[in-house]
């Protein structure tokens, strides 16, 4: 009877040996797929961080390549003595220059004046020193215009745009580097109700933004 129990107590110490190894290895199982799971995210992760980080040094870089064309135009418009008819601002990754109408253009004409060649001649080759990409904007006051050539202010400042836009293509700058936008009287400055601040509403505006820029 002793022999008997003995036999029985080695078959459950067996069996329960048996039972531990198979929880090992299932808890073993179980840890590498934890690992493996875990080192998956933490590539996915590195992954993201180092998109994120080159994304921001791209953004810098982009942001540095604007402010030197700032630089740059700034110096011609002292040089020039147009500083009370050009505005060069920047905001973000964007640069505004801004050309009051009585540079470009006589009142209610789409003609661009002789005495416009110097500025866009200038804008022209800062252009095509880097990759930009480049909105020009039509925009005039609220008075409204009714003529033989243009029957209401969009087109005025529409056809502004293009022409200005053409006189940049014929000094070297890319077609497809370059949109023309007429907004009319939808975006003042200033509110239109004197003739002081209907004049700073005539105005013809560069947006730049670096090509790449339209991509991020």
């Amino acid at each position: 009877m002793i022999g008997f129990q003995r036999k029985v107590d080695i078959d459950n110490f067996f069996v329960s040996w048996s039972d531990l190894i198979t929880l090992l290895l299932v808890l073993f199982a179980y840890i590498v797929s934890i690992s493996t799971v875990d080192s998956v995210k933490l590539k996915i992760a590195s992954q993201s961080m180092s998109s994120e980080l080159n994304g921001e040094q791209r953004q810098l870089v982009l942001t540095q390549d604007l402010t030197a064309l700032k630089d740059v135009i700034n110096e011609e418009i002292v040089l020039n003595k147009l500083k009370d008819k050009v505005v060069i601002d920047q905001f973000e990754n964007k640069l505004f220059i801004e050309i009051k109408q009585d540079l470009l253009f006589s009142e209610g004409s789409a003609k661009l004046m002789p005495m416009s060649n110097g500025i866009l001649k200038v804008l022209a080759d800062s252009f095509m020193k880097k990759s930009y990409f480049i909105s020009i904007e039509g925009h005039t006051d609220n008075i409204p215009i009714h003529t033989n050539d243009f029957s209401d202010n969009w087109v005025l400042s529409s056809v502004r745009a293009v022409n200005v836009l053409n006189v940049l293509k014929n000094y070297g700058v890319q077609g497809r580097s370059m949109r023309a936008i007429g907004y009319a009287d939808t975006q003042p400055l200033v509110p239109n109700n004197n003739n002081e601040n209907r004049k700073i509403n005539r105005r013809v505006t560069f947006v730049v933004e670096s090509f790449n820029q339209r991509d991020l």
